[in-house]
């Protein structure tokens, strides 16, 4: 299979659905410098599976078929009104994965709409195939308030480029 160019920018809003530690409104304000309208959701595909990322505090969603075992429900939240600008910097803070699009199942709804997401793009040996879990994430507050803490920073070093 040939490698998948790399996505431009939109012009315009874009919807980006996250899966891991985005999911916190505290770290989400902390990169963006503001909580985008969202909602809850899931990828509409089996296609895709999230694990753990060895000895790191954020999950990877891959493909099913580049593990032995199935895909499951990702769940996560669509985040709309994305601007051009946020989306780049989406694209700097997520730099070992891929912007790709998905289409998601909002749970409200049952309706589908597509969003870009980031795949993971790193070597599989760098995954741990368990799950990852939020609630461990966000109820560790020392994890929370760091992570908090080292997403303002990117964001503030990345405005300075």
């Amino acid at each position: 299979m040939s490698p998948t160019p790399p996505m431009t920018t939109p012009t315009t809003t874009s919807k980006v659905f996250v899966y891991g530690s985005l999911r916190s409104t505290e770290v989400l304000h902390a990169l963006l410098q503001r909580t985008p309208i969202c909602a809850k959701g899931s990828l509409a595909s089996p296609a895709y599976k999230r694990v753990c990322v060895r000895d790191a505090p954020y999950p990877a969603v891959i493909r099913s078929s580049a593990t032995t075992t199935s895909g499951g429900i990702v769940d996560g939240l669509l985040l709309r009104d994305i601007t051009p600008n946020e989306l780049e910097l989406f694209d700097a803070f997520e730099d070992e994965y891929e912007r790709i699009q998905v289409d998601v199942q909002i749970a409200t709804t049952s309706t589908t709409e597509t969003a870009f997401m980031y795949l993971w793009n790193q070597p599989t040996s760098e995954l741990v195939d368990t799950p990852w879990d939020f609630e461990a994430f966000t109820s560790d507050a020392n994890l929370l308030t760091n992570y908090v803490n080292n997403s303002r920073l990117f964001r503030e070093d990345y405005e300075l480029q």
